[in-house]
């Protein structure tokens, strides 16, 4: 064999050894020059100078974004990625999840990107940095995305249509957050074509507890944190874990106050200070309303019972205190909660939704949106002098009728022993416990439905008094339909307890959904 071919021979062997050797000594380190990436990417926050970009891989490898304004992307950023381990059926796993900010970019500048992995390059997103003076934003707002993925996707599609300049996720994204196989298949994945290009930005609810949250969404150690878009400043929260008390973000809102100069000002947390239907929440009762209306809050929009509410506006009687309206927006893709009709609610519905905001200075339009795409609830609202509309703030209800009213909900249930079938009669019984108040309080109670589908034995009235015990009113009801049971075990056709009374506050009343017990 000639020399020089003897030497190329040796020199190719080398290389192959060195490989070899290099590649072992990766396997055992845990790093990887082939390194997958398994999720993302996914923006998490957008400025008019930066932007954030998560993503993971199955194994540590070297990571780095590469970015730019034309067509040859001449930036990069490279990561360090996290170790999260976790168990897996029999075995321990681990991925690695990887965020960077990409610094020192233009405002209102379009920008391509692509997540460099070991060897693997992905395909090529974009994003497009947020205006200096702004007076135009469109977002999007929605939540409970856990369980269905084949609706989350419906609903995600829906987003894509509307094209927002960034989306807030209510929390509970998983069923499980403390199991990885979950957060592919039921948020990851039905989020692909929207996060790459919009970000995400994640409160935490009850469901996400774990360490996969935080490692994904959390940016720069705050898990409560603020952010502008022209005109708005945006809160978001984490009211369902334990992070910070609701006293606790009060003050940071009053704290961002005094330094943001905007017009619109919305919070999102998890779990809703207001919410009648699902599962009832009253986080940071019965005071949290009435700061929230002191520090100039807007819209207060949530998740965790999982449908649609919208609540007339509340107000503080403080001086300078604003109308603040709260929304449940909990309808993404969980199994649908039934609604419970009261005299708070402006609009309520049994959908899977989101909420589209678009604001254009003084002037503020939200659309629900159902998942065909289907308008099911809109306002519009102009701010004048710092003023909401006054037919807005005139259809205001006190945060004292307010606090009243849900311990009188919170105090009535309704049920029967039997479950009703066709032609035949029962027994519903309505229970009235110790309401909290200072004089007599008369109620006066029927059965209500929709349509034909049952007979009652008429009204009956009922006076509650102070440190009274319990009251229980029973109605005689014929079922004209086939009945059967949903969330709760409530009825459909729904069958409830009508109530109506009067305070000083003024007249109220509520629905209360009889279920089988």
């Amino acid at each position: 064999m000639p020399i020089r071919s003897m030497l190329t021979l040796n020199r190719n062997v080398y290389r192959a050894i060195v490989w070899v050797v290099l590649a072992l000594v990766l396997w055992a380190s845990g790093e990887s020059c082939f390194a997958k990436i398994t999720k993302g990417p996914v923006l998490l926050r957008l400025e008019q100078t930066r932007a954030a970009v998560m993503w993971e891989t199955d194994t540590r490898g070297t990571g780095q974004v590469r970015y730019g304004e034309g067509e040859e992307l001449t930036r990069e950023m490279r990561s360090e990625p996290v170790r999260v381990s976790y168990r897996h059926a029999t075995a321990n796993r681990s991925v690695y999840i990887h965020k960077v900010w990409l610094d020192d970019l233009k405002a209102q500048t379009k920008y391509r990107y692509a997540i460099v992995s070991g060897r693997e390059e992905s395909d090529t997103w974009h994003f497009t940095t947020i205006p200096r003076n702004a007076r135009r934003v469109r977002f999007v707002v929605y939540g409970d995305s856990r369980k269905n993925s084949q609706t989350h996707r419906r609903v995600v599609e829906q987003i894509i249509k509307v094209a927002p300049d960034f989306v807030v996720h209510t929390g509970d994204f998983v069923n499980t957050g403390s199991k990885h196989q979950e957060w592919d298949p039921q948020f990851f994945g039905p989020v692909r074509g929207l996060a790459e290009y919009v970000p995400i930005y994640a409160a935490k609810g009850n469901h996400d507890r774990g360490s996969f949250f935080d490692k994904y969404f959390v940016m720069d150690g705050r898990r409560n944190y603020s952010f502008t878009y022209g005109p708005l400043y945006y809160f978001i929260g984490d009211n369902a874990t334990g992070d910070l008390a609701t006293a606790d973000i009060l003050k940071i809102l009053a704290a961002d106050r005094a330094k943001d100069d905007v017009v619109w000002r919305f919070v999102t947390w998890h779990e809703p200070n207001l919410n009648i239907g699902g599962h009832q929440s009253r986080r940071g009762y019965p005071g949290a309303l009435g700061k929230l209306s002191v520090e100039g809050v807007d819209f207060v929009v949530t998740g965790h019972s999982h449908f649609y509410e919208r609540f007339r506006p509340v107000t503080a009687s403080a001086k300078g205190a604003a109308p603040v309206t709260c929304i449940v927006a909990g309808g993404g893709a969980a199994d649908l909660h039934d609604v419970q009709p009261d005299f708070l609610l402006a609009k309520a519905k049994k959908e899977n939704n989101f909420c589209l905001f678009e604001i254009d200075g003084n002037r503020l339009s939200m659309k629900t949106i159902n998942i065909d795409g289907k308008v099911i609830d809109r306002i519009e609202l102009t701010r004048t002098d710092g003023r909401l509309d006054e037919s807005y703030a005139i259809a205001a209800v006190s945060t004292e009728a307010v606090t009243f009213h849900q311990e009188v909900v919170e105090e009535l249930t309704a049920y029967t022993h039997s479950h009703p079938k066709k032609g035949g009669t029962f027994e519903a019984t309505l229970k009235i416990s110790g309401i909290t108040m200072d004089e007599d309080l008369r109620l006066v109670c029927e059965p209500k439905w929709s349509g034909g589908a049952y007979e009652h034995s008429g009204r009956q009235e009922a006076v509650a008094k102070p440190k009274g015990g319990d009251i229980k009113l029973r109605f005689r009801v014929k079922s004209l339909v086939n009945v059967s049971l949903t969330y709760k075990k409530h009825f459909d056709p729904p069958l409830y307890i009508h109530c109506e009374y009067e305070t000083a506050h003024g007249r109220a009343w509520t629905d209360v959904p009889v279920e089988y017990n």
